[in-house]
C-alpha cells in the first residue's frame, strides 16, 4: 500500500508543475480490468514504461500506476470527513 501511495505523491507532484507558454496536451487514462492472479499490476507497469517512451505528454509527464487499493483507500479517507 506504501508503495501506491508514493506513486499517487509522484504523479500529483508531476501534474502540479508550473504551467508552459504552450498548451499543454492531456494523456488519456488506461484502465485494465483482470481476474485475480492474472498479473495485471505487473502488466500495466509494462505499459507505463513503454508509454513514457512512446507518449510521454507535452510537457512531459510521468505516466503512473494506480491500483485498487489506493483508489479504495482514497474513497474510505473521502467518506470519513
Amino acid at each position: 500500500m506504501r508503495g501506491s501511495l508514493d506513486v499517487f505523491t509522484r504523479y500529483l507532484g508531476a501534474q502540479s508543475l508550473p504551467p508552459v507558454t504552450a498548451p499543454s496536451v492531456h494523456k488519456p487514462a488506461v484502465t485494465i480490468s483482470r481476474q485475480a492472479g492474472a498479473g495485471a499490476v505487473t502488466a500495466a507497469q509494462l505499459v507505463v514504461e513503454q508509454l513514457d517512451k512512446e507518449c510521454p505528454g507535452e510537457p512531459q509527464r510521468p505516466w503512473a500506476v494506480f491500483d485498487r487499493n489506493l483508489a479504495a483507500k482514497i474513497l474510505e479517507d473521502h467518506n470519513r470527513c
